[in-house]
């Protein structure tokens, strides 16, 4: 999971279409009665102003960090600025909280976070570390919850101590906190799926251990694509199976409920260089890629994507 993006809960996809209309008519309160959820990321390490909190329900603090010992912290500090990321992180969850939007961080993430949160959940002495330690991270933060976003589990082993985390993880915050008053949400990618090597499992323990799984439904296209495409296409596109709309479809085909299932909505775009002129054409959004090379955004300068800033 990176950089800024929306999700929005998928009872249904005519429930998708209403939050999507929700969010971009603008959203009075945070609290939707029949029970939606519209879910916000922000990069501890980034600041933020005039956050749209009223267009939130809940919002994830990405990300933190696990240590192989399964500590877990918010570490290094903010960009241009003198503040640290736990500095960054308690303004974020005070400002949200008393908005009425439910608080969480996001634990592990792209890269080396995840492969530290592996390890961090490769034994059974770290493990359980990693457990008490989430809910005393819970406490001294005053958060509302955690996601899990361990990219990737490796096999079968994986799965299992992934699955036995989850279960252990919720039994610890309803022992802690109180049956229900703690949210516990996992990150699942862009179609059902754990991780490379790991053989299709039966979903429903994992889905009975959360609150919500929170989809990657983006990411589809990039410059390690063989063709030009939208980052997070709503529909399939020609050549490819995989969209907004596949991937809800998928995990709910694959026994993931509905009503526990968060679908994501990139903030972003991934650049490209097409082999050929595309203004020659504009109706012809799917050209070959040149090289599978990329241009950093102007104002973001992160490598291959642009943001709004960008823009």
């Amino acid at each position: 999971m990176g950089l800024n993006m929306h999700m929005f809960s998928v009872p249904s996809l005519a429930a998708v279409l209403l939050a999507l209309h929700a969010l971009l008519g603008g959203v009075v309160g945070a609290t939707y009665k029949d029970g939606r959820v519209v879910l916000g990321y922000f990069p501890v390490q980034r600041t933020m102003a005039d956050i749209p909190w009223a267009s939130l329900t809940h919002a994830n603090i990405a990300f933190a960090y696990a240590s192989n010992a399964g500590e877990i912290s918010f570490v290094g500090n903010v960009v241009n600025s003198t503040s640290t990321s736990a500095e960054n992180a308690r303004a974020l969850i005070t400002d949200g909280q008393k908005n009425g939007v439910k608080m969480l961080a996001a634990v592990g993430g792209q890269g080396t976070y995840s492969t530290h949160l592996g390890a961090a959940l490769g034994s059974s002495a770290s493990r359980s570390a990693f457990v008490s330690n989430t809910v005393e991270f819970v406490k001294e933060y005053s958060l509302d919850g955690v996601d899990i976003d361990w990219e990737y589990p490796t096999n079968s082993s994986d799965a299992e101590v992934l699955l036995s985390t989850l279960q252990s993880t919720r039994s610890a915050f309803d022992s802690s906190f109180g049956k229900g008053k703690k949210l516990l949400t996992i990150t699942l990618y862009n179609h059902p799926y754990l991780g490379p090597n790991v053989p299709t499992v039966d979903y429903k323990p994992y889905a009975d251990a959360v609150d919500y799984g929170l989809v990657m439904a983006y990411d589809y296209f990039g410059s390690w694509a063989d063709y030009t495409a939208p980052n997070a296409p709503f529909l399939d596109v020609p050549f490819y199976t995989g969209s907004f709309r596949n991937t809800t479809d998928a995990w709910i085909d694959a026994g993931w409920p509905a009503n526990k299932l968060v679908a994501g909505l990139a903030f972003y775009g991934h650049s490209s260089i097409a082999s050929s002129n595309m203004v020659s054409n504009t109706t012809n959004q799917y050209v070959p890629i040149n090289n599978h090379t990329s241009i950093s955004g102007p104002v973001s300068d992160i490598a291959g994507t642009w943001t709004w800033r960008d823009l």
